[in-house]
């Protein structure tokens, strides 16, 4: 009886933890925007993990990531070799890339950020995304109020820099997350460069979160691995 209760709590928390996992999808073209079928699709972080090729639509997916940086190769025969860096995914999300290009250079290397700033993810149409490289680029980027301001005008900070206002709604009726956890206020304590990803939502607030007359901030910062394969792609 204990052992097919062991067995029982191993299955469920394997689910459990694989539903937290990631992905990357995207569709590789020619330059003529024609779907490559069959195009080898190598994923890499600091060695190589994971291979597959394209479908006959040029789709490919990788799925049961854990959240990190990831690189992937593209190459196929009349076609140069091309490398994109730096794609992030988070927990539990599919992080969807514009099409990619293959062309007929030799290597071509590119950061996810190309395709980041058209990025698609259909399970998040109402939050705004910020990845790591557009914070950078915020002139406060290490005051996470200034931060989550930024996304949009309809979200304001209260002076004491603690509680989120959203389309004058009161304090109290918006959330704030890291790394899943519910916070009372916002954490200055957290700079910029440690955010792996943050989506904010000043309506349409996901179901799982709530019901909320206000807004949402879920920030996930990033572990020791996230900086260690980040500083390995920045190598290559």
């Amino acid at each position: 009886m204990k052992t097919k209760l062991f067995i029982l709590v191993f299955l469920v928390f394997i689910t459990i933890v694989k539903s937290q996992d990631g992905g990357i999808r995207a569709k590789v073209i020619d330059y003529d925007g024609n779907p490559v079928p069959i195009a080898n699709v190598t994923l890499k972080t600091d060695k190589i993990i994971d291979g597959q090729t394209t479908n006959f639509d040029g789709w490919f997916h990788f799925k049961g990531l854990m959240p990190g940086f990831y690189n992937i190769e593209i190459s196929f025969i009349g076609y140069g070799t091309k490398k994109i860096t730096q794609i992030i995914v988070t927990q539990g999300k599919t992080t969807f890339l514009e099409s990619i290009k293959l062309n007929q250079e030799s290597i071509i290397i590119e950061t996810a950020t190309i395709y980041a700033e058209k990025l698609v993810d259909p399970g998040n149409i109402q939050g705004v995304k910020l990845s790591p490289e557009k914070i950078k680029t915020l002139p406060n980027n290490k005051d996470i109020g200034a931060i989550i301001e930024a996304t949009s005008s309809e979200i304001k900070i209260t002076n004491d820099r603690k509680q989120i206002i959203v389309r004058g709604s009161r304090p109290n009726s918006s959330s704030f997350y890291i790394d899943g956890v519910k916070m009372s206020e916002i954490s200055n304590g957290i700079s910029g460069n440690t955010i792996k990803s943050m989506v904010v939502y000043s309506g349409g607030i996901p179901a799982n979160i709530g019901d909320l007359t206000g807004g949402c901030v879920i920030i996930e910062t990033k572990s020791y691995f996230d900086f260690y394969y980040q500083w390995k792609s920045e190598q290559e």
